[in-house]
């Protein structure tokens, strides 16, 4: 059970406050998704909780000191409402409907990468080059490139063949060695810089 805000004949000191907000971090990491409506219910209740305490922070009315406080304080306050726009997002989630995965699987099939992907290799590079941060965003590409190798394996499996281990070894060591081709940009573009560092401190930079 979610705890309840306190009623105008109780008291709520700093420390009851802190317990509270213990509590629904409590309930929010006890969610279990495998039963999506236990799990929407509970999210909507813990919504309306944070809903009713932000509520009685601003209100004029409000007894109890402590409701003000978060209210004076921003970070909290923001902390707040990142905490309610995440259950909204994981209510949505909740919701989707196994169509809508089915549908989105079949879209983005990357199956056909292998034969495509070579050529955005320099592009890639390029990116990573100018600006490395890119490294980050390229991790869903290979990720996804790991998913294409899941239609072949799986007719493989289905069909009980004894080529199942190899055939997984060999597509592994195809993404491997791919993943290398394409950040091997990074250890040249460091040497680069450091080639030209090491050329201004010996020819260019006067003692």
């Amino acid at each position: 059970m979610l705890l309840c805000l306190p009623t105008s004949t109780t008291l709520l000191s700093a420390e009851n406050l802190q317990a509270w907000f213990r509590e629904i971090s409590k309930q929010i990491e006890s969610l279990n998704y495998e039963d999506s409506t236990a799990a929407g219910r509970k999210t909507v209740q813990l919504i309306q909780a944070l809903v009713e305490v932000r509520q009685a922070a601003s209100s004029p009315l409000t007894w109890v000191q402590e409701f003000h406080q978060l209210e004076s304080n921003l970070q909290v306050c923001q902390f707040l409402a990142d905490t309610r726009k995440f259950l909204h997002q994981m209510i949505r989630t909740i919701n989707i409907k196994e169509e809508v995965l089915i549908t989105m699987m079949i879209v983005g099939d990357l199956s056909y990468a292998w034969q495509l992907i070579d050529s955005f290799t320099t592009i890639m590079q390029e990116s990573i080059r100018v600006n490395p941060s890119m490294v980050t965003k390229l991790r869903a590409t290979f990720l996804k490139l790991a998913s294409a190798l899941d239609l072949p394996l799986l007719r493989i499996n289905q069909a009980n063949s004894p080529d199942l281990l190899s055939v997984s070894q060999f597509y592994s060591g195809e993404l491997v060695a791919y993943v290398r081709k394409v950040l091997q940009i990074i250890p040249e573009s460091m040497f680069t810089s450091l080639a030209k560092i090491i050329k201004l401190q010996i020819h260019d930079i006067m003692e």
